[in-house]
């Protein structure tokens, strides 16, 4: 009874956290802090003539890809804050399911993707930053470009992402450099080359202040470069301090679902479309992964530091690696008893997450 109960749920739990969430973000009251910053932003935009064509009157620090972005939305709709947040959700949602669906993604549908969305990812992605969402899901998406080897395209939606928010240029770096190591190795020597990258990174990660002023001139080229530039201040001023529990996620956990993963498709089972994208599927997320795990060894103390540059990583190992493993490990009954108790956990992974 309990399988057929969770096996009705799960078959229209999309259209049920679709039309849930939307009505959550137009009910749920302003809550201060970063949601007061964007709400104000997005109020106050206007038309200007000349590029780029839309500014806001706030104080916000933001690219302008996102001024733009959102500026367009509150113009042509002339929508409420309240009304934006559901289009953004909407549009996210759709970019998402488009980019899992174009690699015929196997074991992992609408019905699960969203409920591994739901306990913290959503809550922050959609409700307080929806900056992070769309740049977050325009880098998703030209993620899984790369794996179907669409580099162009991917290259395009990268830049579009990095344009919105600039904290993911370091995942855009290190994915692309994945790619090109995968396209020019045999799968063994790349693990390794992909490995050895990620302690090199670390290691460079723990000296970085070193070269901070070389990384400010290798961001110049960016139309926000003022504003990639100045949060660099935040490697050398931040004060928080704390241990995330989704850090001991990225360094112990996410490679050794990924590496699992790899020894899966080695023995000839399609996770994507055939068995050589799936070959590229696990190299990237394992590089994703390796990632995630350099930059949370390396800002191991700096709670807030660690989560903003390993925010894609952490995610993609929520949405993706998480439950990819558990349904071919356990099967899917227990991957969704699993969402369930994420759910249940949200309250504790919120603040490590975030």
């Amino acid at each position: 009874m309990l399988i057929g109960v969770l096996s009705f749920f799960t078959k229209r739990v999309l259209w049920i956290y679709i039309i849930g969430f939307s009505f959550f973000l137009l009910v749920m009251p302003p809550t201060g802090e970063d949601y007061t910053e964007y709400e104000r932003a997005y109020q106050l935009s206007y038309w200007v003539g000349e590029y780029p064509f839309i500014k806001t009157r706030s104080s916000i620090t933001a690219e302008f890809g996102y001024i733009i972005y959102q500026g367009a939305i509150s113009l042509f709709s002339g929508l409420d804050y309240q009304g934006f947040l559901v289009i953004n959700f909407l549009v996210c949602i759709l970019i998402i399911l488009f980019s899992n669906k174009m690699l015929r993604l196997k074991y992992l549908n609408a019905g699960l993707l969203v409920l591994f969305l739901a306990p913290v990812i959503a809550p922050i992605l959609f409700y307080w930053s929806p900056r992070s969402s769309i740049s977050f899901s325009l880098v998703y998406l030209g993620f899984c470009l790369l794996i179907k080897d669409k580099w162009f395209y991917a290259i395009l939606f990268y830049f579009l992402g990095i344009m919105i928010h600039s904290q993911f240029i370091l995942v855009v770096t290190f994915s692309l450099l994945g790619y090109w190591i995968t396209n020019n190795q045999s799968i063994k020597y790349a693990k390794l080359l992909i490995l050895l990258c990620s302690i090199l990174l670390a290691i460079f990660l723990l000296n970085i202040s070193l070269f901070l002023n070389g990384i400010s001139s290798l961001l110049s080229f960016l139309p926000s470069a003022i504003i990639a530039i100045n949060k660099l201040h935040y490697i050398e001023d931040s004060q928080s301090t704390g241990i995330r529990l989704t850090g001991l996620l990225s360094i112990f956990i996410f490679p050794s679902l990924t590496y699992y993963l790899m020894k899966v498709v080695a023995k000839g089972k399609k996770l994507v479309i055939d068995i050589r994208t799936s070959n590229k599927f696990v190299i990237l997320l394992f590089t994703i992964s390796c990632l995630g795990a350099a930059i949370n060894i390396s800002f191991w103390g700096d709670a807030h530091l660690a989560g903003r540059l390993s925010r894609f990583s952490d995610y993609v190992g929520f949405l993706v690696i998480l439950p990819l493993f558990s349904h071919i490990y356990f099967g899917r009954n227990v991957t969704v008893g699993l969402a369930i108790i994420l759910i249940l956990l949200a309250p504790v992974l919120y603040g490590s997450l975030y």
